[in-house]
């Protein structure tokens, strides 16, 4: 009876070796407490179109009376979803002189000093175009990529538009380099309106947009602003492909070079000497890393940036370690939805 024990727990040790991930790490969560960058929070430009604005109000060129709350508005289709995801938020300031309708170049405006009492008052009217892309009911069958675009602020002397055309467009790739147009919509608005293009989402692709707004006036209408977003690579669930770079090796997840790969029954995974082999290779050439713990908790799982039944296989150039809870909840979940 000693002797059958002995040989289970010297089988269990032999697994725990080899094949990297206890029974029982398969069905409890662990905090690794592992740093890594997956889905970073979006950026936006807003303070620093703020802070140019603050310094045209300072050297005269804008009243004081203009609001900097009103930039930010509007962005009533997202209040249309329960749960929305934002992928991008990009603010263009534009300075249009209106007694030539040529765009001037703000920042060697904040440069100058102003106008002085003096001199005739410069007729500059500035423009703020935002635009926003987001998912609405992310990771969901009935996922929406919605672009959307406004006129928020329109600030300086004399004449303003009487109303605003947007022109809007949507672009998909499977490749992340061609891409081909794929909604557009052309909208005369108000300021502070939005021009919003929806498209459901059952695809996995790359998505890219623009929009380019035009100040009309009782007989000219005037390029204000126009601006770029993306790319964004979603799945059919409208989930961003997670971002990561491994901090030891600085080892990047890359992007897949096609959203059509055909899933098939090829099979590359690692053998419990492979796997081994490629941990002592990857702790030779980078430094090494914890794998797995002093409790047998399974800290690195090794991942198939390509996986194998698409068309992946075991070169070390398509394998990278992930975090155990990031593979397992951010990384195969994105996959399972390609």
């Amino acid at each position: 009876m000693k002797r059958v024990m002995s040989l289970v727990l010297f089988v269990a040790l032999l697994l725990t070796m080899f094949v990297g991930t206890p029974v029982q790490a398969q069905n409890e969560d662990y905090d690794t407490d592992l740093t890594y960058e997956s889905n970073p929070e979006v950026t936006s430009n807003l303070d620093e179109i703020k802070e140019k604005i603050s310094e045209l109000q300072r050297r005269g060129y804008i009243g004081d009376e203009s609001s900097l709350n009103e930039i930010n508005l509007p962005g009533q289709q997202q209040a249309s979803y329960d749960n929305v995801e934002l992928l991008a938020e990009t603010y263009v300031l534009v300075g249009l002189d209106t007694d030539t309708n040529k765009t001037i170049d703000i920042d060697q405006l904040i440069l100058d000093n102003g106008p002085s009492d003096t001199e005739k008052p410069l007729n500059l009217v500035f423009y703020t175009l935002k635009i926003t892309d987001f998912i609405g009911n992310p990771n969901t069958t009935e996922a929406d990529f919605v672009h959307s675009a406004a006129v928020t602020s329109a600030l300086g002397c004399c004449s303003f538009p009487k109303d605003y055309t947007i022109n809007s467009s949507v672009y998909q790739s499977t490749d992340g380099t061609i891409y081909a147009e794929f909604a557009k919509k052309i909208e005369t608005v108000k300021i502070r309106e939005d021009v919003n293009i929806v498209t459901r989402i059952n695809t996995t692709f790359y998505w890219k947009s623009d929009a380019t707004a035009y100040a009309n006036f009782k007989d000219a209408s005037n390029l204000a602003a126009s601006g770029t977003e993306g790319p964004f690579l979603l799945n059919k669930k409208g989930v961003k492909y997670p971002e990561y770079t491994d901090n030891n090796s600085k080892l990047v997840l890359t992007k897949p070079a096609s959203t059509t790969w055909t899933k098939g029954n090829i099979g590359c995974g690692l053998t419990p000497t492979e796997r081994i082999k490629y941990r002592d290779y990857y702790d030779t050439s980078y430094g090494s890393i914890t794998w797995v713990d002093n409790l047998g908790r399974v800290k690195y799982e090794i991942h198939h940036i390509r996986p194998c039944n698409y068309g992946g296989t075991n070169i070390y150039d398509n394998l990278i370690p992930l975090p155990y809870d990031f593979h397992r909840k951010v990384v195969t979940p994105w996959w399972s939805s390609y």
